[in-house]
């Protein structure tokens, strides 16, 4: 994210970038809706308030999605909503119904990190049976938006050059209107075992030893548009290096599957 039109929330609609990258979530959302039929909206309490929604309602599926309605003149609700072609399109993956191992093969395909799927790549013990994660806790009021830039070794000393080295992972940021006052957070995850098993191709190191590898080599900065900002702009930004056991698919029509909880390994400085 750079600071052009699409950064304040009070001008990125006016972004062709803007609409793209909606466009883009609602697509992701189909895939994911279309997976996982019975997964959808959870009962929730609203933190903060609305024109129409009151801090500590309950809301949930059938909620009004105000102020959009039907031409019936009915609230459309999430429920209702739910199902894209009744809204008169659809997606490319989703155009003949595939079944669910249908569409995670054409997921894999298009979205599977290369340096895990390669058939020539033996992944060791500690990327085959850990996923290795970053969390990053982000607070939705400072004074700009702002990107979480995350390293696996030093970089560069000007902010220009840091995704072209090869140190960098990935950002994950954080969009904002300038007059924002919440103490609420938001929270993106970084998946590292693609950068692993890069980094120590030819390694056999032990779990307790990638741990520890991660530990000393993971940094992370603040920027916008090429500019450094201070950390002390942002107070609250948290970096946590997590893991949690895998099963890794053995098909291209399967998914890797999360198992078991989450193993806190220290907050990367």
């Amino acid at each position: 994210m750079n600071p052009g039109h699409m950064s304040p929330p009070a001008t990125s609609a006016f972004d062709p970038l803007f609409w793209l990258h909606h466009s883009n979530v609602d697509r992701q959302i189909a895939l994911f809706q279309a997976l996982f039929l019975s997964t959808y909206v959870e009962r929730c309490t609203a933190k903060e308030s609305t024109w129409t929604i009151q801090p500590g309602e309950s809301l949930d599926a059938q909620s009004p999605l105000t102020p959009f309605h039907r031409a019936s003149g009915e609230w459309w609700t999430s429920a209702s909503s739910k199902n894209i072609v009744d809204l008169g399109y659809t997606y490319p993956e989703l155009l003949d119904t595939p079944s669910n191992e249908t569409l995670i093969s054409r997921i894999n395909s298009l979205y599977r990190d290369s340096r895990l799927a390669s058939k020539n790549t033996k992944l060791y013990p500690a990327v085959q049976e850990v996923e290795y994660i970053v969390q990053v806790t982000m607070p939705i009021s400072a004074k700009s938006s702002y990107n979480v830039v995350v390293f696996l070794g030093d970089m560069h000393d000007n902010p220009a050059k840091w995704t072209s080295q090869d140190s960098f992972v990935a950002k994950t940021s954080s969009l904002m209107a300038m007059t924002a006052q919440s103490s609420s957070t938001t929270v993106g995850t970084v998946l590292l075992n693609g950068v692993v098993a890069k980094n120590l191709a030819n390694s056999q190191m032990q779990q307790e030893e990638v741990s520890h590898y991660l530990k000393t080599n993971l940094h992370w900065r603040l920027e916008l548009g090429d500019v450094e900002i201070p950390r002390s702009e942002v107070p609250g930004v948290k970096v946590t290096l997590m893991s949690t056991k895998i099963e890794r698919a053995t098909t291209i029509s399967e998914l890797d599957r999360w198992v078991g909880g989450f193993t806190v390994l220290g907050e990367i400085a």
